[in-house]
């Protein structure tokens, strides 16, 4: 599969033979395009692949990273292509370069089941025993630097904790971190380091706006089932759920002195802690809190049946890296404690 940086830098490269670069010119650096029938010796390519290439590229001339130089040519595969110079090529270059390497166009162009096949290894379940007894699911993600985000209710109030690979393989850590001065009932957030070489894709963290389309990834407990990953759309799936939404609000609830957003994605319990996504792979916001109804009180409470689900933005996760306070970590019989 060939990357946006790819394609522009197929498209960048001298003109040959006094023509401009044709969509087929780009088709056959793809291995997989073509090939020959052994039977009867023709070649045969593969057509689905001019149509997910043609729409990239499109969308590549929408962004101005390309100009298609024959609109009106009638055979997609004959559209030749040179590459323009979007204006972040001179206002902030290393910033698009970044960009295009960590695949924010990538993300952008090919939808978010894209996005969640890329991010799959890296939104992981942790299991947890509560300090009733009962065993608990929550959700985590990686964002670099052997540092997973999750809710801080989803490690907090626990006896003992573990994050599991997705082979459901115990991870080794070293610490969590809290927000200092901060109750974690509100900042309800924490970072756990691990203790072993972890090679998975890491999220870059963005900061929401209205009607964000969104992917939100997590680990809602079925009874019977292991957290095993799934993917679901707006719905609450059996196994890990993923789910696409908009954001929908944003504002400070009551009482509550930190910003949170909604999001119209369902969610519910093991959903916590799990990353809010946004259509260029970034995350814009974690999963915390699922609202309570309009009749609900202390003697009665009840979640909002809509299926909203409150988030922290991304921003928290910044401050509390650069905020933390450090509490290692003991093993105790295959999970941890502090």
């Amino acid at each position: 599969m060939l990357k946006v940086k790819d394609i522009i830098d197929f498209f960048n490269t001298p003109i040959e033979e006094g023509r401009a670069k044709s969509l087929l010119d780009l088709l056959y650096t793809i291995p997989d395009f073509s090939r020959r029938n052994e039977e009867n010796g023709r070649e045969e390519i593969d057509i689905s692949m001019i149509t997910e290439y043609f729409h990239i590229c499109q969308k590549m001339c929408d962004d101005l990273f390309l100009t298609n130089v024959n609109p009106t040519e009638l055979i997609i595969a004959h559209k030749n292509y040179i590459f323009s110079l979007p204006p972040e090529v001179f206002s902030n270059p290393d910033g698009l370069r970044h960009k295009l390497d960590y695949g924010y166009y990538d993300f952008k162009y090919r939808g978010l089941v894209y996005t969640r096949d890329y991010f799959a290894d890296s939104v992981l379940p942790i299991d947890a025993k509560r300090n009733n007894g009962i065993f608990d699911v929550g959700t985590a993600f990686y964002i670099g630097e052997k540092r997973f985000v999750t809710a801080a209710h989803c490690v907090k109030d626990c006896e003992k904790f573990r994050l599991l690979k997705q082979n459901g393989e115990p991870i080794l850590l070293k610490e969590i971190w809290f927000a200092e001065g901060s109750d974690t009932s509100v900042y309800d957030l924490a970072i756990i380091v691990v203790d072993d070489d972890i090679e998975i894709n890491a999220f870059e963290l963005a900061e929401p706006s209205i009607l964000d389309e969104v992917l939100v990834m997590g680990y809602p407990p079925v009874s019977g089932f292991n957290a095993i990953q799934t993917s679901e759309t707006a719905t609450v799936g059996a196994y890990q759920k993923s789910s696409t939404g908009q954001v929908v609000g944003s504002d400070t609830p009551y009482l509550l002195p930190l910003d949170f957003f909604l999001i119209n994605a369902r969610v519910k319990g093991g959903s916590s802690g799990g990353p809010v996504i946004n259509n260029t792979g970034c995350v814009i916001g974690v999963v915390v809190k699922l609202p309570f109804d309009s009749q609900s009180n202390s003697n009665n409470p009840r979640y909002d049946l809509m299926g909203y689900g409150m988030c922290l933005p991304s921003k928290y996760i910044s401050q509390l890296i650069h905020n933390p306070i450090i509490q290692p970590l003991s093993p105790e019989g295959g999970y941890y404690r502090f």
